[in-house]
């Protein structure tokens, strides 16, 4: 009994405040008929005294135009009466032959005085009235009847629900799932019967804890008491969505969905064989030779971008592997390299960036090769870089950069500017030793591969580490690339198989032989 004597206390206590919500919202809904309708009488005097303003105005340009036309008016008359006394002294006194003379003159006069008499006469146009007839009045009292309204609703979360939900989607490219909301007694909410713009819910989007923004939220037309939810995401990683009511969550909700920076499709590395599809290039320091290219790397056009150590520059080939153009020389000016071995592209506007290990810098160019910034120096401190060896860019313009020196990952921001790092000297968890490789995985996580560790290791987007992969299986890897479906192909610095397949969780897929191969190697770019 006192379990259930304290279970209907609670139950008292939870009805009492809502009663006391209800009634702090009435006086807030008073307070906010009482502003509503004190702007519309502001309207309504606003108007008054426009109208006002307007009839006395015309009122006096009216009674101007009427004592011009008095006046007028005036003057006519007392010409005709001069006219007419002119004729009453000249018959009197005057000849015969005078009157004859004069009889003319006198007529003339008074006919055309008589003509402007009646053309002054015609002021029976002038009228002032206002419009505003009992038909304009009808249809103000209409609106004035649409105008607000008091809403009220008792939804049910645990009747209400979110369906379709979506599992993954893409960067920038939107998503949508449908709500459908009812109330206690089971009957669908909508907005036109709450009032415009009723948005019975609350739908919040996170990741890593922040919230994102940029919902749009709308009633289906036809479909009572169900809206549509739509989102595009800007940023990869497992967005959290929830979709509640002062609280409680709606059926479905919370859901996660996972977002990707590019398509997933896999490959079948099955197909794979020893001999190259496409080869081209030679020995030498002429247009489409190599000495030790270093980095490799495709833009969207599917142009392939080669960087070379020894000649200190770029190349950019076609699909075929015809010879595009070149840029770069031996310098540490802008444009100019030494010892340059990492090279990616930013997907996003297909800008080329090189990391420049010999002078301890990033550069960034155009796709037409032309210089764009710089960043870093030589150091160990924060912005600083030591033997930056590899380098990738997300989607948000945010370079990663692998340092052999300093054994860590620098984060800049897309105008180079230093934001985090990550890593340090060692074997441990989250400790790295001669990075030489770098990737992005499709969920925002980064793959950093370890020469002297000979291991690749995983971390998420804020450079936590997350687990390591391929350990026991490689020897002295130099480099790597992330696949579409997060596939992780590994170069191996000394091994019969320079290239190795594995799965994003370690799990080997093949090993790919090249034929004619002398035992080093390595991959990077993008």
């Amino acid at each position: 009994m006192k379990g259930h004597d304290g279970s209907l206390a609670q139950a008292i206590f939870a009805v009492d405040k809502v009663i006391g919500e209800v009634n702090t919202q009435a006086k807030q809904v008073e307070r906010d008929i009482h502003s509503a309708c004190e702007k519309l009488r502001e309207m309504v005097n606003e108007r008054e005294a426009q109208l006002l303003s307007e009839a006395e105005t015309v009122r006096h340009e009216k009674e101007k135009e009427l004592v011009s036309q008095k006046n007028h008016l005036e003057f006519l008359l007392v010409g005709i009466s001069e006219s007419a006394q002119f004729g009453e002294v000249l018959v009197k006194e005057g000849s015969e032959s005078e009157i004859v003379a004069s009889q003319k003159e006198v007529v003339s006069r008074l006919t055309t005085l008589g003509q402007e008499t009646e053309r002054s006469l015609d002021f029976t146009g002038s009228t002032i009235a206002f419009e505003g007839d009992a038909g304009g009045l009808r249809q103000v009292g209409e609106v004035i009847k649409e105008f607000g309204s008091v809403v009220s609703w008792d939804i049910s979360a645990e009747k209400s629900s979110v369906e379709g939900q979506p599992s993954g989607s893409i960067i920038n490219k939107p998503f949508s799932f449908k709500v459908i909301v009812v109330d206690k007694k089971g009957s669908r909410v909508t907005s036109s019967s709450k009032g415009k713009g009723f948005i019975p819910f609350v739908v919040e989007i996170s990741l890593n804890g922040n919230q994102q923004q940029q919902v749009k939220v709308e009633e289906i037309q036809g479909k009572e008491g169900e809206f549509s939810v739509s989102f595009t995401p800007t940023i990869a990683g497992q967005h959290q969505i929830s979709v509640s009511h002062k609280g409680k969550h709606f059926k479905g909700s919370p859901f996660t969905i996972d977002i990707v920076d590019r398509p997933l499709y896999r490959r079948d590395y099955n197909t794979i064989g020893t001999d190259p599809v496409l080869q081209f290039g030679s020995s030498g320091s002429g247009e489409g030779q190599f000495r030790d290219p270093a980095g490799v790397a495709c833009n969207s056009r599917g142009d392939t971008i080669v960087v070379e150590s020894s000649n200190h520059r770029v190349q950019v080939f076609d699909r075929a592997g015809k010879f595009l153009f070149k840029f770069g020389s031996n310098g540490n000016g802008n444009g100019q390299f030494s010892n340059p071995i990492g090279v990616t592209v930013d997907q996003r506007n297909n800008q080329i960036v090189v990391a420049d290990m010999g002078i301890h810098r990033i550069q960034v160019f155009d796709e037409k090769g032309g210089f764009i910034r710089a960043f870093g120096s030589s150091g160990g401190g924060d912005g600083q870089l030591s033997d930056p060896s590899a380098i990738v860019v997300d989607s948000q313009g945010n370079y990663f950069v692998a340092e052999i020196g300093n054994h860590r990952v620098s984060v800049f921001n897309s105008n180079g500017q230093f934001v985090r790092k990550f890593g340090s000297k060692g074997n441990g968890n989250g400790q790295l030793s001669s990075p030489g490789g770098i990737g992005l995985m499709s969920k925002g996580n980064i793959a950093v591969c370890e020469n002297s560790n000979s291991r690749v290791s995983i971390f998420n987007s804020q450079g936590n580490f997350i687990h390591h992969i391929c350990a026991d299986q490689l020897s002295e890897p130099y480099g790597l690339f992330i696949d579409s479906d997060d596939s992780i192909l590994v170069a191996n610095e000394t091994s019969t198989n320079p290239v190795r397949v594995f799965k994003a969780d370690g799990t080997l897929v093949k090993n790919i032989s090249i034929a004619g191969h002398r035992g080093t190697g390595c991959l990077h770019g993008s």
